[in-house]
């Protein structure tokens, strides 16, 4: 929209862009106050261009149809291997990272996936389905795999010892395990990283924002701010680059 553009340039102090984003899942996305590292990454980004960002929450899988809709200007969190065909695609802003995380005191040594299948193993939601045929015909020939809905549980199984391993995204477990034990837990646990990170990007209801949005990131990312937001999340991220 090149109205859209001229408009930011001439009054940019005025402009506020509206974005969709998937559910609560800390410490990308906290919906309560509009913050996590995700939402505040965005936020900070367009604010260098004088744009506020007035987030709506909606399911993660209705993101892509809402934005193709006119629904929103943008929506965060989007691969381009999940419903985001023919939609305009910013850089990759975040990675997010799943690992095959084990307590330290376990003493738990593993060379390759395949060395799952002799522990007890809860992972996430759907794990099977995106983590890869590796990992799917692994866990099919264990006896001891379960996934749960709520990631919290999972933390809780590892960290009290009833589960030998989690499979979940490092930050996440990061963040909740920090909650469910008072402090840093980083440095009891050993952390394999079988899995490649998987990088995502903003939808946009036009290639203007879209380049925009470009511009402010890289920019973004070498400001001490940017820094201080990984700091204060104590957030564990390959660095972004434009892939």
């Amino acid at each position: 929209l090149e109205s859209w553009a001229f408009e930011v340039e001439e009054n940019a102090e005025h402009q506020s862009i509206d974005a969709i984003v998937g559910w609560t899942k800390p410490p990308y996305v906290i919906e309560m106050n509009n913050s996590g590292f995700e939402l505040e990454l965005v936020a900070a980004v367009f604010a260098q261009a004088g744009i506020t960002v007035q987030y709506s929450y909606v399911p993660h899988g209705r993101l892509s149809d809402l934005l193709k809709q006119g629904k929103a200007d943008i929506a965060l969190t989007l691969s381009p291997k999940l419903r985001a065909e023919n939609l305009n695609l910013s850089l990759p802003y975040i990675h997010y990272q799943n690992a095959v995380i084990s307590l330290k005191s376990s003493n738990i040594s593993l060379e390759k996936i395949e060395d799952i299948v002799e522990h007890s193993v809860v992972a996430f939601q759907n794990a099977t389905k995106v983590l890869g045929e590796e990992y799917h015909a692994a866990v099919a020939r264990n006896l001891r795999y379960m996934e749960v809905p709520l990631q919290s549980r999972q933390v809780e199984l590892l960290v009290h010892k009833r589960a030998d391993i989690a499979v979940m995204d490092v930050n996440i477990f990061n963040y909740l395990s920090r909650h469910l034990t008072g402090s840093s837990f980083m440095n009891q646990v050993n952390i394999d990283y079988f899995f490649s990170s998987t990088p995502y990007h903003l939808g946009c209801l036009s290639t203007a924002i879209c380049e925009l949005f470009n511009q402010q990131l890289l920019r973004f990312l070498a400001t001490p701010a940017y820094k201080q937001l990984v700091e204060k999340y104590e957030f564990i991220q390959r660095k972004v680059t434009n892939e």
